[in-house]
């Protein structure tokens, strides 16, 4: 892939460290359309990380009541 070699010719990554690009489907916004990047309707990929980890942490808080919510925090 010609990005794997401009990051490694601008020493970003070295050759030791293996590039794989992996496919996640089509992104789709709360209606259920694809996302359209140029008109700014995407989401951050950190905002969609945060997400994911509060929502691991609802459904883990959900099937273990008893959990601490120090151990809680750990989930994710």
């Amino acid at each position: 892939m010609q990005a794997w070699a401009i990051v490694r010719k601008a020493g970003y990554v070295p050759e030791s460290v293996p590039l794989e690009h992996h496919m996640f489907g089509m992104m789709l916004g709360k209606d259920g359309k694809p996302f359209k990047t140029r008109a700014g309707g995407t989401v951050k990929l950190a905002d969609l990380l945060d997400e994911a980890l509060e929502r691991a942490r609802r459904l883990v808080a959900e099937k273990n009541p008893d959990m601490p919510a120090d151990e809680l925090e750990k989930t994710g």
